[in-house]
């Protein structure tokens, strides 16, 4: 019964090791997507503007006239 207890305490262990270095592994790379849309997010940001969508509307309704 103790070996088997063993062993199962070691395949825990090492699947939580595993587990542990995955969630590392997506912390990074989560942290490096968030640097990489810096630039794209205050874009979207700027032309969610309501003037810049007023613009916009005003120029689709001109076109399409």
């Amino acid at each position: 019964m103790s070996r088997r207890m063993l062993a199962l305490n070691e395949s825990i262990s090492t699947q939580r090791a595993e587990i542990q270095a995955d969630l590392e592994r997506l912390r990074r790379a989560i942290e490096e997507t968030k640097v990489l849309w810096q630039p794209y997010s205050q874009v979207l940001r700027m032309l969610n503007h309501p003037l810049v969508l007023a613009v916009l509307a005003s120029v689709r309704r001109r076109r399409a006239r």
